[in-house]
């Protein structure tokens, strides 16, 4: 590029000079005493709060957020990078889990140990920190089970750097939140089926709308089920996922919701650690891409049950109030073998046989409180509240 700019360079010079003046001097007459003006021209902008979902600005971004700091704050005014994935992105790329949709953001790592366990690291370090509607959960086994679908959420916010803020620990990887769907006040009902490679299928069904004539009772009901093969061999996966969620209006100030989410994800054929590298004389062995160290009875099935209840209370004086008690199950059941290789000699193979049932029960509550005030002649907002959790494992 740079040549070519030394040559254009080179060959202008010869260009007569009398015929640059007389070119511009024919121009500029029209320019300065041209009768035609350009029509006045109003440029406007829309103040997306973080309240309102990205379905219902068809954007690919959001102009504020409070996954940060829990106050409703501009994107360039967050002290933080953060990047938003919206629903309208997810739909337009069919980013059906939440793999996908990560691999889109700006500075995360997704790492597929196995088709059925995940790890999300960012600036060097591993993602403990997600929220759900900006409330911490709790990690207690470090490792995302089964691929969690996205047919919940309308969007996924990313905020890389330390958030000990709202999430306990200043772990300088990221955090993760996500935000569920909301009922709408006017009814809406959308049905999607896509198709694809693998003998891939997915059915989404999404209804929302008012429940009374009043208005004040609202509800929304999202289910999905997909079924897919594999480039490997032996491995299939089904995942279905049903969310339902009342909003109910208790006064003009206070409103309650109850939301419960369910998702069903069964591999067959599983993975569970990786191919042996080596032969005997220290050369690396060939592999089809499709090759596969798990037999046909092997299996790694995952379901989850999350139940929320929340309250929000808005005061007079543009304070609010908001509560929320949240119960998480995970439960997981495997039955899988692990292909390990002995260092002294490459040749020798050893099969571990596993089969695991672990439940993880997780409560988590919250309160704050927000608003603004006026100090010095100033107006500032502020935020206080308490949060707890607790994280039980059996095996």
């Amino acid at each position: 590029m740079q040549h070519l700019l030394s040559k254009k360079a080179y060959t202008n010079k010869y260009v007569p000079q009398k015929i640059i003046i007389a070119t511009v001097t024919a121009i500029l007459p029209q320019i300065a005493f041209s009768d035609d003006t350009l029509p006045e021209v109003a440029v406007t902008t829309t103040n997306i709060q973080s309240d309102k979902s990205s379905e219902k600005t068809k954007s690919y971004t959001v102009n504020s957020t409070v996954s940060a700091t829990r106050l409703d704050t501009s994107l360039p005014e967050t002290p933080q990078s953060i990047s938003i994935i919206t629903r309208e992105l997810i739909d337009d790329f069919k980013l059906n889990n939440v793999n996908d949709v990560l691999d889109y953001a700006t500075g995360i790592k997704v790492e597929r140990f196995e088709p059925t366990r995940t790890n999300y690291t960012a600036r060097g370090s591993y993602i403990t920190n997600f929220q759900i509607d900006g409330l911490g959960t709790p990690f207690a086994q470090g490792l995302v089970f089964g691929d969690l679908d996205t047919a919940t959420y309308d969007r996924i916010e990313v905020l890389r750097g330390a958030n000990g803020l709202l999430t306990g620990t200043g772990n300088p990887s990221a955090t993760i939140n996500f935000i569920r769907k909301r009922p709408t006040k006017d009814f809406r009902a959308k049905v999607g089926v896509s198709a694809g490679s693998w003998d891939y299928r997915r059915l989404d069904v999404d209804v929302s709308g008012l429940l009374n004539e009043m208005g004040s009772l609202r509800g929304r009901l999202v289910l999905a089920n997909m079924n897919q093969d594999s480039y490997l061999d032996r491995y299939s996966m089904e995942r279905n996922v049903a969310y339902g969620i009342i909003e109910v209006d208790i006064t003009n100030s206070t409103q309650v919701a109850l939301g419960h989410t369910y998702q069903k994800h069964d591999a067959d054929g599983n993975m569970w650690g990786s191919y042996p590298l080596l032969n005997d004389d220290g050369t690396k062995r060939n592999f089809k891409r499709s090759d596969s160290t798990v037999p046909n009875w092997s299996y790694w099935d995952t379901a989850e049950n999350n139940t929320f209840a929340e309250l929000t209370h808005y005061f007079d004086n543009e304070w609010k109030l908001k509560t929320q008690v949240t119960r998480k199950e995970l439960i997981s059941d495997s039955r899988i073998l692990y292909a390990s290789q002995d260092s002294s000699s490459p040749t020798n193979l050893y099969a571990y046989l596993g089969k695991y049932h672990d439940v993880v029960n997780e409560w988590v509550a919250d309160a704050y409180v927000s608003g603004p005030f006026s100090l010095a002649g100033r107006k500032h907002e502020l935020v206080f509240g308490l949060n707890w959790s607790k994280s039980i494992i059996t095996e």
